[in-house]
């Protein structure tokens, strides 16, 4: 198999927030890939739900392996760093990690257990904050628009907060 470019959004709002970032990505180097970059870390609120605020960041790597296999492994790495429930119907909850596949190339993948890219991108500046910061050129293969476009266009008005901490 060819190597793709995998984008990962890196979630945590329980605990040490940074260190499960930390965490998170030096497993999923270590499971999935070469490290290509990190965007810097966002502070927002919890989005869907009443929780504590949010550290998220986004990772890009390099991998030979399919997107099902990132996915597998990516929930494996969830599980290994404490992540006991998945979201279901909408329902969201506090959580030490949360690893979702944003992109997988410029490839289009609908499963009913695997949507890329990630169904929710352009309604969450959460997301777009750290995408735009490393590939605002980067055309999204379903909105055929550049992520610093989808970055502009985003209604969510929640406050986000870049921080100064490099993980």
């Amino acid at each position: 198999m060819k190597e793709e470019q995998i984008v990962f959004g890196l979630g945590s709002n329980k605990g040490n927030r940074a260190e499960f970032l930390k965490k998170a990505q030096l497993l999923l180097v270590d499971e999935i890939g070469d490290f290509i970059s990190a965007s810097s870390v966002y502070q927002t609120a919890a989005w869907g739900f009443i929780g504590a605020d949010f550290y998220n960041q986004v990772l890009i790597l390099n991998t030979r392996f399919s997107a099902q296999v990132c996915l597998e492994k990516g929930q494996m790495i969830e599980k290994k760093l404490g992540r006991t429930e998945k979201t279901h119907d909408q329902k969201y909850a506090d959580r030490n990690i949360d690893i979702d596949i944003l992109f997988y190339g410029d490839q289009v993948i609908q499963l009913a257990h695997l949507m890329i890219p990630h169904p929710k991108i352009k309604e969450r500046i959460f997301v777009l904050a750290p995408l735009n910061e490393l590939i605002p050129q980067f055309a999204h293969p379903i909105h055929q628009k550049q992520i610093s476009e989808l970055f502009q266009e985003c209604q969510d008005s929640s406050e986000i907060i870049k921080l100064n901490e490099q993980i």
